[in-house]
């Protein structure tokens, strides 16, 4: 049976989209709301008596066709990029994320990427869901413990070296010991604001020993707002057995000690993704909101833009469906464009109450190589193709 003459159409198109080079498949549209396909010409007339016209010359044939897809696929960004499409890690995704703060510490969900110290840069505490106090990134430090070292009158190398814990950083520094001697053989060991006096027994070193005078100054908890009961002491030279009186002039105060963080910042330790602020910046259970790179896994698709890449031409064939309008039975119908200029332009618009983005691919109609044809438009049985 012959191909029907007067037949109806109705229904989007099937799209497939080939590669002119390899003849390739590179993308399948089967998902189209709309398949907008324009004829179009420009006619000229000469002109007669009164403007009267009195014969027609055709040009400039064109082929505008609009394809509104229900939504995007990686292969038509692809083509209208003119990118191929990338599978493998990507490290220029970024994670917002907001976290609790308990023990002036947090910990990122992922691991933040950048310079070491710069990874994240600033993070914010939020007032509801405004930016409320910024704190900046400083480059990780190691808190290093504070350290005193006193002198017994015996000889320069009997000495008495005191040492804080890290954990205390900085703030040791703020403290000083006053090694005296006792007016009698009883080791004391006191403190007045951030001054430890240390006097020693005066007759036997024995009472003197760097394990007495530790305890001693455990014991003592705190010292001016310090927590000085992890302290530790070490005997140096002679002096657990020659100390029996002060070879300094005057208070020695503890030095070195350094903070793993500042107040106003944060450090940022890839390895266990933690986040340290200064202790008492801020409350626990305030909420910060953090920014940072991280790494999108191999299975990851990627599409560039670039300023000197287009979309190229390609061969588009669209298949619908013709009914013959006297028998009803159904044909295949296929538009064959050999070549078309895909449209680098395309349109996300995403709307919180509205439809889903859908896609809108546009394309001219191109003499080829291979024929001066633009379109062919055919109607066929696919029963009795062979």
């Amino acid at each position: 049976m012959a191909s029907p003459k007067s037949f109806s159409m109705q229904g989007a198109l099937n799209v497939g989209i080939f590669s002119l080079e390899t003849g390739y498949l590179e993308a399948y549209l089967e998902d189209c709301l709309t398949t907008n396909v324009e004829l179009t010409a420009e006619k000229v007339y000469s002109l007669g008596k009164g403007g009267s016209f009195v014969t027609g010359f055709s040009h400039s044939k064109r082929i505008p066709v609009t394809v509104k897809h229900g939504y995007p696929t990686s292969e038509i960004l692809a083509i209208q990029s003119g990118q191929d499409i990338i599978i493998g890690t990507n490290t220029n995704v970024m994670k917002f994320e907001k976290l609790t703060v308990s023990s002036n510490a947090s910990t990122t969900s992922k691991v933040a990427l950048g310079t070491v110290g710069e990874e994240i840069g600033a993070i914010y505490t939020l007032s509801g869901k405004s930016f409320d106090e910024k704190f900046t990134q400083a480059a990780a430090t190691v808190a290093v413990a504070a350290t005193n070292v006193v002198e017994a009158a015996s000889a320069g190398t009997d000495i008495l070296t005191t040492t804080s814990t890290t954990a205390i950083g900085a703030d040791a520094n703020a403290l000083s010991i006053n090694l005296t001697t006792a007016v009698d053989d009883t080791l004391a060991v006191t403190a007045s604001g951030s001054v430890i006096t240390i006097a020693l027994a005066n007759i036997t070193a024995a009472n003197n020993t760097a394990t007495l005078i530790e305890a001693a100054i455990q014991a003592l908890v705190t010292v001016d707002d310090v927590d000085v009961s992890a302290f530790t002491c070490v005997a140096g030279g002679n002096w657990d057995t020659a100390a029996i009186a002060t070879g300094e002039v005057g208070a020695v105060d503890f030095t070195g000690g350094v903070d793993a963080v500042s107040t106003g910042t944060f450090t940022y330790t890839f390895a266990t993704k933690g986040i340290a602020f200064y202790p008492g910046d801020i409350a626990d259970g305030t909420t910060i909101i953090v920014a940072y790179n991280y790494t999108a896994d191999s299975s990851a698709q990627t599409i560039k833009m670039d300023t000197d890449t287009f979309s190229g031409n390609k061969k588009v064939v669209m298949t619908g469906i013709a009914i013959d309008n006297c028998t009803d039975k159904s044909y295949k119908a296929q538009l064959i464009f050999r070549k078309m200029s895909i449209s680098d332009s395309m349109t996300l618009s995403l709307d919180e109450t509205g439809d889903p983005v859908v896609m809108d691919v546009m394309m001219e109609a191109l003499a080829s190589c291979e024929s001066d044809t633009l379109m062919e438009w055919v109607i066929f049985d696919e029963d009795l193709a062979i």
